[in-house]
């Protein structure tokens, strides 16, 4: 049996999409748990009366902790072999389920992961599948995580079916955002094969209004922690190369939060600008070493090494061309 965790908080607008894509799945087999965070619209009478309608439903109505806390809550009430995680102003293609758990049962994999669909407000992607996959060991797709030539470099954890056991000693860290980010990289390392197919069923929805699309605040600093507790954990675990890979993109993470906070109206923002800083200046000597820098990494070590504020600058350039020729090639 699959444990399908939706975490829910004040998405009254897009709740009932989202669950009624999941009893919809073509694999029967599904144990669906609402995790009510605290809602203050109309989401928990909403994930109520689909318990009513579905025995496969269970709704836990908590105070509310974050999306960690919620995911947690519903990993300790699960009752599956299987662990899935879908966000609920995001909606399933009906066989969502039944391709991951085809491809995870046909490579013997700990984890099975699928492409998504980015839609925006008002705007539907459209669904893609193909018979194309990838499999990899655990370490290797912490590697293919910093592989823009593979599609499996997605942190997330909401394209994925994982076997409970991966997390049977694991819990999502509360009160933070990139929350999975945090911790995909245990996920992965514990897991003996990976599987990884080309089709996109997973409809992810982009809102502006939400954390990530919002303005810059102290909340995305949380990515700092994450790539400093990847790093620390792959260093415990002797993993050098795979260190090395998370150092360079450690480096791209503090410049890429030094230069939002530099260009930002937040706040006091100079003493989060200098302790992120301090940081940069810590690793210097150390990047300078990594054999994984591609030219874009030199130019923007170079600047920072010449003049702190030419090397935010030249990071934001550098992030908006990325970014024209992601959306215009």
């Amino acid at each position: 049996m699959v444990t399908i965790i939706v975490p829910v908080y004040n998405v009254e607008e897009y709740l009932n999409k989202c669950i009624e894509s999941i009893v919809n799945q073509s694999y029967k087999e599904i144990e669906i748990i609402l995790v009510d965070d605290g809602s203050k619209d109309n989401s928990g009478s909403i994930c109520d009366e689909w318990e009513k309608k579905d025995s496969r439903i269970t709704v836990i109505h908590k105070k509310n902790g974050g999306l960690s806390s919620a995911r947690n809550a519903g990993l300790n009430q699960s009752n599956g072999q299987y662990i899935c995680f879908i966000d609920s102003d995001d909606w399933v293609e009906p066989d969502f389920i039944e391709v991951l758990f085809k491809h995870m049962v046909e490579h013997n994999a700990d984890i099975s992961q699928c492409g998504f669909v980015e839609d925006l407000e008002g705007m539907e992607g459209t669904p893609y599948r193909s018979e194309n996959y990838l499999v990899f060991t655990g370490k290797n797709a912490i590697k293919n995580l910093y592989d823009r030539k593979t599609y499996l470099n997605t942190v997330v954890m909401w394209n994925k079916l994982f076997k409970k056991k991966n997390f049977q000693s694991l819990r999502f860290d509360e009160g933070i955002v990139h929350e999975d980010e945090a911790l995909i990289h245990e996920v992965l390392y514990n897991a003996d094969k990976v599987v990884v197919n080309e089709s996109k069923l997973h409809h992810y929805l982009t809102r502006p209004n939400s954390i990530m699309n919002s303005k810059f605040n102290l909340k995305r600093l949380d990515i700092i922690y994450a790539y400093e507790k990847r790093l620390s954990y792959l260093k415990n675990k002797k993993e050098y190369e795979l260190a090395d890979m998370t150092m360079r993109m450690y480096f791209r993470v503090l410049l890429g939060v030094s230069s939002a906070l530099f260009y930002s109206s937040l706040e006091n923002k100079e003493i989060y600008l200098f302790d992120t800083t301090k940081k940069l200046d810590s690793i210097i000597g150390e990047i300078k070493k990594n054999k994984h820098l591609n030219n874009i990494d030199k130019i923007l070590l170079n600047c920072y090494k010449v003049n702190k504020n030419a090397g935010f600058h030249a990071n934001k350039s550098i992030g908006t061309i990325k970014n024209v020729f992601t959306r215009f090639a």
